[in-house]
């Protein structure tokens, strides 16, 4: 067999059994329809549309939102504002697609900070959860990004 031909067929083989990293499997596109998931909530399973993953910008968006750190007298960095509500409400604007309430018939509530702020917190929660971690199950650090655990903590 020519060299050319083993290679050819070397390189085939390999095509089969390697794994493919498809870019839009790992990246955000704002056109994306999102992921269809669902909520339970007081009884009710409640149909949701999340994007697929948060950037690192609008994650960093929300992280804004929550933590307000201003300067000091001497000029050191001291954190002034914790609101562990705003990140949520962020999180949810940013990353909430669909949802399937209305007014009355005909009437969809639109998605926005106003209708978001106005949410049953324990729902904005579970949504939240939904959007940062898909269906999977968040980790406490996400769930809570003012506390930080320490080693002296654990």
């Amino acid at each position: 067999m020519p060299i050319e031909e083993f290679v050819e067929a070397v390189r085939e083989k390999m095509e089969e059994t390697v794994e493919r990293f498809i870019w839009s499997d790992y990246s955000s596109d704002a056109a994306d329809r999102g992921v269809e998931t669902t909520v339970t909530w007081r009884g009710q399973t409640i149909p949701i549309r999340v994007k697929r993953a948060l950037t690192i910008d609008e994650r960093q968006k929300a992280n804004k939102a929550a933590i307000q750190i201003d300067l000091d007298k001497d000029g050191k960095p001291t954190i002034v504002k914790q609101d562990q509500s705003a990140y949520t409400k962020m999180v949810c604007l940013l990353g909430l697609k669909f949802w399937p309430f209305e007014y009355s018939p005909g009437q969809p509530v639109p998605i926005n900070m106003k209708t978001i702020s106005e949410m049953d917190g324990g729902l904005l929660d579970e949504i939240s959860f939904r959007i940062l971690q898909g269906v999977k199950p968040p980790t406490k650090a996400e769930l809570d990004p003012l506390e930080s655990p320490s080693e002296e903590a654990s």
